[in-house]
């Protein structure tokens, strides 16, 4: 997901708590958010897109993209059982 440049020195601000990432860490499901560049990547257990798309947009950062990444069982298969972390890396 990317955030409008023009949010970006608000937003990675590393000298205050970040108030967007801590609301988003609340949401139900999420289990952890990556802050780099103008992108967050945020995992979660099961589908937030929603809720997490209007807590951005609510908290007055503009949402520029928003896209997916879903684990099909050849997926899960390789990285647990063939691959190990090397299997992200590829993709």
């Amino acid at each position: 997901m990317a955030i409008d440049e023009k949010e970006k020195n608000s937003l990675f601000d590393d000298s205050k708590p970040n108030i967007l990432t801590e609301k988003i860490r609340r949401i139900e499901g999420v289990k952890n958010i990556v802050a780099e560049n103008t992108n967050l990547t945020i995992d979660c257990y099961k589908d937030v897109t929603s809720e997490i798309a209007k807590t951005i947009v609510n908290s007055g950062f503009g949402l520029s993209s928003l896209s997916k990444r879903e684990y099909g069982l050849d997926d899960i298969y390789y990285r647990y059982f063939e691959g190990g972390n090397n299997y992200e890396t590829t993709m």
